[in-house]
Formats: structure tokens, sequence, C-alpha cells
């Protein structure tokens, strides 16, 4: 198992290689933030009521009861029910969560371009599109 700094998942799910399939947001997130290491994203999302939230998505690996492996994949966990109407609140308030766990985190969001067009008007074009 590889060692790690956070505390936000058990050293049993530790994963043993890179992620092997890339990070894709789930539906309704609006904004990611990568761990450094990029075993974990922090994820601000939008529910069917208009409030937001934040969840975690992290590669782990699975392994039976003696710890052999089993394969690895992303593994989503919400680990507060936190239910807010404005985006900045629930950003600072999973920005302070991570931290609290140990995560260390890339510098800044990353905005799906859904949300960008909501607040800012602009379409963002996409390579290949």
């Amino acid at each position: 198992m590889r060692p790690r700094a956070h505390t936000l998942f058990d050293n049993f799910l530790a994963p043993e290689c890179a992620p092997g399939s890339p990070y894709t947001p789930e539906e309704g997130t609006i904004a990611w933030r990568s761990a450094l290491d990029g075993y974990i994203v922090l994820e601000v999302y939008r529910r069917p009521n208009q409030t937001y939230g934040f969840r975690y998505r992290a590669w782990v690996a699975w392994r039976d009861a003696g710890g052999a492996l089993n394969g690895h994949s992303w593994q989503r966990t919400e680990p507060e029910g936190l239910v807010t109407d404005e985006y900045e609140t629930a950003c600072r308030l999973a920005e302070e969560h991570a931290q609290s766990r140990g995560v260390e985190l890339e510098p800044s969001w990353r905005l799906s371009s859904n949300f960008l067009l909501q607040r800012t008007g602009v379409r963002v074009a996409h390579p290949g599109r």
C-alpha cells in the first residue's frame, strides 16, 4: 500500500497505482479541485432543488479480507450533509473540510462549462467539438 498523508480514507483503501481512468465530473458537479497527488478530487455540486453541497471522489484500491488487491476504481464519499444556497459558501466549507483532513489541493477551482455559462454568459469552446 502507498502511504498517504490525508485522513479522508483508511489506509486499507490506499491505491497501489495512479488512476487508470481519467476523472470525469459526476452529474451536478459545478466545480472541482484535484489533490496535489491526483488521487482525490473535491467536488462542489448543485442539487435539483438549487442548493449546494460538496463531496469527494477518490482513486481507491479494493482488497479482500486478507489484504490482496482486487482492483482500483473511483469512489465517491459525501462526508457531511452540507446544504447551502450559496456557491461561495459551499466552496469555502469544502476547502476547510479538505484542509482539516490533510488533503492538499491544487490552487484553484475548475468550473464546469454549463456553470460558467450560467454565471458569466460566456460559452466555453471545447476542442474537438
